[in-house]
C-alpha cells in the first residue's frame, strides 16, 4: 500500500527523508530510516514485480532490452552499456550474484565494521541465498580455476570476498525467484511512515543559503503525465536529501541542482549554488573480456555466474552457460583509468555522458592479459575436452587440435595479440562507478561537502568496485548509513 504511481498524488506533505532513488541503497536506507522517521522515496522507473522478464532466473539471459526497466546508453567510449531503470535498480535487473566486500575496501571507505558485518546480515536475512543447483560446466570451471590456473585455495560456498576460487551467493531463492532490494521495504519498513512514488523523476534538488550555509529545502520532480510536484522537508526534526540515483544518475542530478564544476554549469545555463569541481570526475568502470566454446554437448542455461576466482593478479573469473556454448569471462580489478561524466543537457531524463576511458592505464591491460591467459589455459586443459571442437580459435591466434571434431569459430578475433584482443572487444559488467568520491564530493559521514543536509549513499561514492559484484555491498551501504543516521538522531535527543 506504500507503493504508488506519482501521478496519483496530489499533494505532500512535509517529510524528514527524501530518499532521490529508489535502487539497491535506497530501499535498505528508507526501510531503516522509516523505522522512527517520515520517509519519502522517488523512483524514475516503475515496479519490477509482475514483470517475468527480470523476476524469473530463467529468463535473465534472453530479457529483452526494449523492456522499460534496462535503459540502454553508450558510452563515449563506444560500449554498449545499460542503466536500471526501475525500482530496485540494478538488483532488479542484474545477474542475482551476492558477494561482499573485501576487507581493504572497508578500512579504506573508513566504516565501522561491527556495524557492517551486522548490515551485511539484516540484508541476507531476506536477499541472499545459497546456489542450490549443480552444473557441469560450472563444475569444470571450478576444477580448471584451481588445477589450471592456480587460483587457490578452494573454497566450496561463501559469501565473503576470498583469494581462490569460491561459489558465492545469489539473489534467486530455490524456485529461481528474484529477490531485489524492494524486498527489504516489504520485510523491515514502517508502512505508516513511508511513500513510495514510482515514475517519479527528480529535475533537480532545491537549495537556498541560510547565512553561509547551503540548505536542501526539497525536490521537484515530474511524473509519468508530465506533472510538476514539489517534495519539500520537514525542517523542525532537520531533514535531509539523500540522492541514491547510482553512479550516472547522483552526479547529473547534483550537477542539475547547480553543484558541480562551474566551468561546465555554466555554459548550459544552470545557476551555480555550489562549486563542486570534483562532482562528475573520476569515472570507473571494470572493463571485461571472455571467450565462447562453442559445446558438443548441451550445457543449460544459467545467468547468475556462480564461480568466481579471485586472483591477487587482479582479475576475476566467471562463468555461463548459453545453451550449446559455454562462457569464460574475465572482469579487471580495480581499474587505474578513469574518465568523466558530463551533462548533455539540463533534462534529468537524458542520460548523460560518460567516458571511462578503458585501458588507458598499461595496468589494466597487463591485468585483462593475465585474466584472458587463464582462459586459455583452462580451454586447453583436458577438463574442458568435453565442452569444445577442434580448431577452436583462441585469443592468442592459437588453435585447439583435437581429432574427430568439427571446426569452431571464437567471437571477432583470430591474429591478434591478447592485448589487443581485449582492446577490441571491450565489455562491460555494469558496475561503474566513481563520480561523487569520498573525500572529493563528499565528507566521511556521506554529507555533499559544503552543504549541511544533504547526502549521497550509492556506488557513485564508490573508488573501486567491492568484492567480485557490488550489489551486496550497495545494499549494506544504505543499511548502514541508514543505522548511523538513527544513531547520531539519538545522541541529539
Amino acid at each position: 500500500n506504500f507503493i504508488k504511481e506519482a501521478s496519483t498524488i496530489s499533494e505532500l506533505e512535509e517529510y524528514d527523508y527524501i530518499i532521490v532513488g529508489g535502487g539497491t541503497a535506497g530501499c535498505p536506507l528508507a526501510a531503516t530510516l522509516s523505522e522512527y522517521f517520515k520517509v519519502l522515496v522517488l523512483e524514475r522507473g516503475g515496479s519490477p514485480y509482475r514483470n517475468p522478464n527480470i523476476t524469473q532466473q530463467s529468463n535473465i539471459a534472453n530479457a529483452p532490452r526494449q523492456d522499460p526497466a534496462f535503459q540502454q546508453f553508450t558510452s563515449e567510449d563506444g560500449v554498449a552499456n545499460l542503466r536500471a531503470n526501475v525500482l530496485g535498480g540494478g538488483s532488479s535487473v542484474n545477474g542475482g550474484f551476492y558477494s561482499r566486500a573485501e576487507l581493504s575496501f572497508l578500512r579504506q571507505a573508513k566504516l565501522d565494521e561491527t556495524t557492517v558485518n551486522k548490515s551485511y546480515a539484516w540484508v541476507e536475512k531476506v536477499v541472499a541465498f545459497e546456489p542450490t543447483y549443480k552444473n557441469a560446466f560450472q563444475a569444470a570451471t571450478r576444477t580448471a580455476l584451481v588445477t589450471v590456473g592456480g587460483i587457490i585455495p578452494e573454497y566450496n560456498f561463501t559469501y565473503d570476498d576470498v583469494i581462490g576460487t569460491k561459489t558465492a551467493g545469489i539473489t534467486f531463492d530455490p524456485n529461481g525467484h528474484r529477490h531485489p532490494s524492494p524486498d527489504l521495504l516489504f520485510e523491515y519498513a514502517n508502512p505508516h511512515n513511508i511513500l513510495v512514488l514510482l515514475h517519479a523523476t527528480v529535475e533537480r534538488i532545491i537549495i537556498r543559503n541560510k547565512g553561509s550555509a547551503k540548505l536542501a529545502f526539497g525536490v521537484m520532480f515530474k511524473d509519468n503525465i508530465g506533472q510538476i510536484h514539489t517534495a519539500i522537508l520537514n525542517e523542525k526534526t532537520g531533514g535531509e536529501v539523500i540522492v541514491c540515483a547510482g553512479a550516472l544518475g547522483s552526479p547529473q542530478l547534483l550537477m542539475l541542482s547547480g553543484i558541480g564544476p562551474i566551468e561546465h554549469l555554466k555554459p548550459l545555463g544552470i545557476n551555480l549554488v555550489l562549486n563542486s569541481p570534483q562532482v562528475g570526475k573520476e569515472m570507473r568502470d571494470n572493463p571485461s573480456g571472455g571467450m565462447v566454446l562453442l559445446s558438443p554437448i548441451p550445457l543449460g542455461n544459467f545467468w547468475s555466474p556462480l564461480t568466481v576466482g579471485v586472483a591477487s593478479a587482479g582479475f576475476l573469473v566467471e562463468t555461463m552457460g548459453l545453451g550449446t556454448s559455454g562462457q569464460l569471462l574475465v572482469k579487471v580489478k580495480g581499474p587505474q583509468s578513469f574518465g568523466e561524466l558530463l551533462l548533455k543537457s539540463k533534462n534529468a531524463s537524458e542520460t548523460p555522458s560518460v567516458r571511462f576511458n578503458y585501458f588507458k592505464s598499461p595496468e589494466d591491460i597487463q591485468r585483462c592479459v593475465a585474466g584472458i591467459n587463464t582462459l586459455e589455459e583452462m580451454a586447453l586443459s583436458s577438463v574442458f575436452a568435453p565442452y569444445r571442437y577442434d580448431n577452436q580459435t583462441l585469443p592468442s591466434g592459437g588453435t585447439v587440435l583435437l581429432p574427430n571434431r568439427r571446426n569452431s569459430l571464437f567471437l571477432k578475433s583470430i591474429n591478434s595479440t591478447i592485448a589487443d584482443y581485449c582492446k577490441k572487444n571491450i565489455g562491460t559488467f555494469y558496475h561503474y562507478h566513481g563520480g561523487c568520491l569520498k573525500g572529493e564530493v563528499i565528507d566521511d559521514n556521506y554529507k555533499v561537502i559544503g552543504t549541511n543536509n544533504l547526502r549521497v549513499v550509492d556506488g557513485s561514492t564508490f573508488k573501486s568496485s567491492p568484492g567480485t559484484n557490488p550489489q551486496a555491498t550497495v545494499m549494506m551501504l544504505g543499511r548502514y548509513v541508514g543505522t548511523k543516521l538513527l544513531l547520531e538522531k539519538e545522541k541529539k535527543k
